[in-house]
């Protein structure tokens, strides 16, 4: 089966591709400036800009099955919007076009915030959306842009809202800015002891795309993905990388749920 995964070489996209290899797909690795060595006759690295494929022949994609975006454009605000909601609805009708009587499912890595600053305590997918920053917005606005365009049953869809993603060589601002804290002697932890953190191993994502694909499901859904792990096994966790005591501040819901949220911002 041959499938498409446009951000080949972002954090999960190089993971992504590697899983597919192993399950023996032939996929088409789309990257734009930094070109991933994959290593496998299974895989065709191709290269364009999402910002500008007028002009590009992508006949050769006619007969994939699956699409799987993990372009996420994050540091530059003039692009934001174009690279991750209006280019890739552009993208989406022209490879509708290529080959009509193939019906395709698009798998969209989207992000657990989407839902915005929130004091719920458990968020799922029925949980209302309010994004609050121009890469969650924008983010949300492709996911509403997609429904529409599979509403003629030529593409189907599934978006998955994966939490905070960590694992082998990937950079996790959050957790980086939780260590910096940590080595301060210090921790932060809610007064609800149920309170949890949102991570997700690298390899779980990779694992729930694998498994939509090789279950051949489509119902056009969306899935949260997250591990939930609680405050005071991330606290034990941190402690013994850094080998050192911490001290536990404990903040009301509010103050916390805040303070998580924007700590990547920080670090």
């Amino acid at each position: 089966m041959q499938v498409l995964v446009l951000g080949s070489s972002g954090r999960l996209g190089k993971h992504l591709v590697k899983y597919l290899i192993k399950e023996n797909f032939f996929v088409y690795a789309h990257y734009f400036k930094n070109k991933v060595n994959f290593n496998s006759k299974n895989v065709k690295t191709i290269k364009f800009d999402i910002n500008d494929i007028d002009d590009i022949n992508l006949q050769y994609l006619k007969n994939i099955k699956y699409i799987i975006n993990c372009i996420g454009e994050l540091n530059n605000k003039s692009k934001i919007y174009n690279t991750n909601s209006k280019s890739l609805l552009l993208f989406i009708k022209k490879i509708k076009k290529i080959n009509s009587t193939n019906i395709k499912t698009w798998i969209q890595i989207s992000s657990i915030g989407v839902y915005g600053d929130t004091n719920e305590i458990k968020i799922d997918e029925t949980s209302k959306c309010k994004p609050n920053n121009d890469y969650e917005k924008s983010k949300y606005q492709f996911e509403n842009m997609l429904k529409s365009e599979c509403s003629d049953k030529l593409l189907k869809y599934f978006i998955l809202r994966p939490s905070i993603i960590y694992g082998p060589n990937i950079r996790n601002n959050v957790i980086n800015g939780l260590i910096r804290i940590a080595k301060l002697h210090f921790f932060l932890i809610p007064k609800n002891k149920n309170h949890s953190c949102p991570f997700i191993d690298v390899r779980d994502v990779c694992e729930a795309v694998v498994q939509i694909i090789k279950e051949k499901i489509i119902h056009n859904e969306i899935f949260n993905l997250s591990k939930n792990y609680k405050i005071q096994d991330i606290k034990n966790a941190i402690e013994k990388k850094i080998n050192k005591k911490i001290y536990v501040f404990r903040l009301n819901n509010f103050f916390y749920n805040n303070f998580f949220l924007h700590i990547n911002v920080f670090f």
